[in-house]
């Protein structure tokens, strides 16, 4: 497994969030061990993110396409996704989950990795738009809401059913709300080091929110690009991340907030936004 994922934002970190809501209880030895494999699916995913999105670094080394070729990254991720299908199977067997909720962990799982290239589709759609207009931000929300909303809605499902209980939909409905929050804070934390790779949105013109809300507001991309050729950061990140656009991102963030169960589904901060 190539752990491209930290655990907090895994496949794992969220079924066992569901588990342990359903259960009260934590897993053995054992089952920590086939539930961290499952989280291979979160590598599969992102080697091919990678391609889509053509980006050249990944946690600070080249992609994986990259060093091995496109077809070989494919294949390395289909791989990827057949093992995570086969421990997360293996996790029920342990856990004693009964053959009806197999079946539909394995529909949930297929409506995970629907979404998730649904999600992709609507990204390359919105990708090198020039000009703001209400379907960029209809389809921006739609496209983090089928793609880390149902990341995590699904998992915290998937959790929930390996414990032979159906999915309790306000928390499916308080996951998804979490996922476009985490969505968000990326997008966003993409104009910083921290991210895997730095104004990467902008750069390519994907149409992530900050540039979206840029646009919309008046701004001019010729000008943050020339910011950028020279070295000029502080002043481009001014001019892209300005109050107005920072406090727009907080309002879309306080807005899925009302629909979470803090106590079972948890936030990322964003408050930060604010003053970064």
């Amino acid at each position: 497994m190539i752990k491209l994922q930290p655990k907090s934002k895994s496949f794992e970190h969220y079924i066992y969030i569901g588990f342990k809501f359903a259960t009260k209880k934590n897993l053995n030895i054992v089952g920590k061990k086939l539930l961290k494999n499952i989280s291979c699916i979160d590598d599969s995913i992102l080697i091919i993110d990678d391609i889509i999105d053509k980006s050249k670094l990944r946690n600070g080394k080249s992609c994986l396409y990259l060093q091995i070729g496109e077809e070989g990254a494919i294949l390395k991720s289909k791989l990827l996704e057949i093992e995570a299908r086969n421990n997360l199977l293996n996790l029920a067997l342990l856990l004693k989950t009964k053959e009806e909720f197999k079946i539909k962990i394995i529909n949930k799982f297929d409506d995970f990795l629907r979404d998730i290239y649904l999600g992709e589709e609507i990204g390359q759609r919105l990708s090198k738009q020039k000009k703001y207009s209400d379907f960029l931000l209809k389809n921006y929300f739609k496209m983090i809401t089928l793609f880390t909303g149902g990341h995590i809605k699904y998992s915290v499902e998937i959790g929930q059913l390996l414990a032979n209980k159906e999915p309790d939909s306000r928390i499916g409905t308080a996951a998804a709300s979490s996922g476009i929050i985490r969505q968000i804070i990326d997008d966003f934390n993409d104009y910083f080091k921290k991210h895997h790779e730095p104004f990467g949105d902008f750069l390519s013109e994907s149409n992530r929110l900050p540039e979206i809300l840029f646009k919309k507001f008046g701004g001019n991309r010729k000008k943050a690009l020339n910011l950028i050729e020279r070295g000029d950061i502080i002043d481009f990140l001014s001019m892209v991340l300005n109050k107005k656009v920072r406090e727009e991102i907080v309002k879309y963030c306080d807005k899925e907030v009302g629909l979470i169960n803090k106590k079972v589904v948890p936030i990322d901060d964003y408050a930060f936004i604010l003053d970064k």
